[in-house]
């Protein structure tokens, strides 16, 4: 074999040499690997969105009896507690010819024992009551005044719903009971007893005797 033919056979048999290792290298690098795979990392904890939130907060706006309006701040703690400070009032109201101004305020607890919207709940505070009465005698009249003060628990059972928008509903019902109460009025005992009958009554029905209570509506926003 002459020089020529020695260096085309040289060459011929590296680019064979060549082609092999390129289509070995394709071959390898298209091929899945068959070892072990990397662990997987473990999600990041995400946090809890804002419509479950542990604490809430925000204003009530109460319709009942015998406050008929109310006004409640309320703090509710992962739907196991509720904590809420209420004023509760009645606008100047003639009850049995009695003209009658009532307030209270009160601290409120709440218990929601299944996490849901029943609620175990009792109310503990002051509430004041107004009254005056004008009697007639002979062509004048003569205005009697009286006041009537209690200290008193209310225990209630009822529902608060509160929906994902932190619409806030409810309803409950329950009993007032006065630990202490007074009523002084200016009436002489014996003199006009109709009107030391009409005071007592409004006084007995409003708190100062263990008195039914309802909360028809309440309705708010919690945050």
């Amino acid at each position: 074999m002459n020089s020529s033919n020695r260096i085309f056979v040289a060459v011929a048999s590296l680019l064979a040499s060549l082609s092999f290792s390129a289509v070995a290298c394709a071959d390898e690098s298209a091929s899945p690997r068959l070892g072990p795979r990397p662990e997987s990392r473990s999600p990041e904890p995400v946090e809890r969105p804002d419509d479950e939130a542990s604490v809430r907060i925000g204003p009530l706006l109460g319709l009942g009896f015998p406050r008929p309006i109310a006004i409640e701040m309320l703090v509710e703690i992962e739907r196991v507690i509720g904590l809420g400070v209420e004023y509760g009032f009645m606008p100047a109201t003639n009850l049995w010819g009695v003209e009658t101004r009532f307030w209270g305020l009160a601290g409120d607890l709440r218990l929601f024992p299944f996490g849901g919207a029943f609620f175990m709940g009792a109310r503990a505070g002051y509430q004041h009551l107004g009254a005056e009465v004008t009697l007639g005698a002979g062509g004048a009249s003569t205005t009697q005044s009286a006041v009537a003060e209690s200290w008193f628990i209310n225990p209630r059972l009822g529902f608060l719903f509160v929906f994902e928008s932190g619409v806030a509903l409810g309803i409950d019902a329950g009993v007032q009971v006065p630990i202490t109460a007074s009523l002084d009025t200016t009436v002489p005992s014996g003199i006009v007893p109709q009107a030391d009958a009409s005071i007592a009554r409004v006084a007995n029905t409003l708190g100062n005797q263990a008195t039914p209570t309802i909360d028809l509506l309440r309705l708010g926003f919690l945050f």
